[in-house]
């Protein structure tokens, strides 16, 4: 299976806009089945809106990603601010299938408190999904300082990890050391798409879009680099470094798990 993550700026708070820097990105991007977009892609985070984005455009962005999926035949996958029928807020990943179908998905579990998520409602569900034989598993930007959620995705045999974000500077060295962790220490792949450029408080994103291994980073994108990159994932890679390294099996109770 052929990945590939999308490093863009968003326009905060402008939905429409950032559906058509997609559609041009997407235009000009090397062929691939799966297309990963960045965390919270047609609003960023200007909290005082996220109400009325959830309420109006949400719906319409969840059209507009189903119509490109079926249309480009792709795999397609990123998350948005939604509503959940009791009108709470949530940071959800949303994943929709060559078919224009949505597939299912993910509400962001550990939320980042700095950043205004304070308001939204965590997830409590982990899904996995199989897209065309590969155990993929989501999580969103902050959830990767938080090993033991990937671990016990791991131990369920999930293949890739799919990771949108929207990462700041100064923080890319945490931010590419922990997709590293969380690839190797779990024998396999990670595929990181963050923002890139700068908001409207003046923060700047640090990109380093990429794709992880079991061996460390593949490659990725430069920090201010506006793009799409693909990937093959070698599936005999995951294979032969957990049959070399039995980490799963090696665990110790009372020490690793309870």
């Amino acid at each position: 299976m052929k990945v590939a993550t999308v490093q863009m700026p968003i326009v905060d708070g402008e939905c429409s806009v950032n559906h058509l820097v997609l559609a041009q990105m997407l235009d000009n991007a090397p062929g691939a089945d799966l297309y990963l977009v960045p965390e919270l892609w047609t609003s960023g985070y200007v909290v005082d809106k996220w109400e009325k984005i959830a309420r109006i455009d949400t719906p319409l962005t969840l059209d507009w990603m189903a119509k490109q999926a079926k249309s480009r035949k792709i795999w397609l996958g990123g998350s948005v601010i939604a509503q959940h029928k009791d009108s709470a807020l949530c940071n959800r990943f949303v994943l929709f299938d060559r078919n224009g179908e949505l597939v299912g998905y993910y509400d962001k579990i550990h939320r980042f408190l700095p950043m205004g998520e304070g308001i939204l409602e965590p997830g409590d569900h982990m899904p996995i999904f199989n897209i065309e034989g590969v155990r993929v598993a989501p999580a969103i930007c902050y959830d990767l300082r938080f090993p033991e959620m990937f671990r016990r995705l791991a131990l369920e045999e999930v293949d890739l990890f799919l990771v949108p974000s929207e990462w700041p500077c100064p923080r890319e060295v945490p931010l590419t050391i922990l997709a590293g962790a969380r690839a190797i220490e779990n024998q396999a792949y990670l595929l990181l798409s963050n923002r890139t450029g700068v908001d409207a408080a003046g923060q700047q994103f640090c990109g380093c879009s990429g794709l992880f291994g079991p061996f460390g980073v593949v490659d990725m994108l430069p920090e201010n680099e506006i793009g799409i990159m693909s990937f093959e994932l070698d599936m005999q890679q995951i294979k032969r470094s957990r049959e070399n390294l039995a980490v799963f099996a090696e665990r110790r109770q009372g020490v690793d798990y309870d």
